[in-house]
């Protein structure tokens, strides 16, 4: 009759064991799962910032090349003006009206730069 007493209380403990087993195994899946998934975001999120930052980069690259251009497009007008007022293409000044055409293309030419590429 001793031995029919401790039976429930056995199975009872056992039961639990195993509840126990199964709900703690399930909350560790829970957890890898949830440190899975943060892994993949921060991996996202680094690769988010990773292409911002190229861009940023190309756009500074896009920008300094237009700001090269426009330098060249400049000088290329003012030793046209050169020529054209008989001075030879490395004149040191051209005439004021042409002086202000040359300014005012060049000064057009990098704002349009700063526009695009800021």
């Amino acid at each position: 009759m001793d031995k029919h007493k401790l039976i429930l209380p056995i199975s009872i403990l056992l039961g639990c064991i195993i509840l126990g087993g199964f709900f703690y195994a399930s909350q560790i899946n829970k957890q890898r799962l949830v440190e899975r998934q943060l892994e993949i975001k921060l991996q996202e999120d680094r690769q988010v910032e990773e292409a911002k930052q190229t861009e940023v980069v190309m756009k500074k690259q896009a920008l300094e090349n237009c700001l090269k251009n426009a330098d060249d497009n400049y000088q290329a007008n003012f030793e046209s003006y050169c020529i054209s007022e008989g001075r030879g293409a490395n004149c040191q000044s051209i005439k004021r009206y042409n002086a202000d055409r040359v300014e005012a293309i060049g000064k057009e030419e990098k704002e349009d730069c700063f526009k695009q590429y800021k």
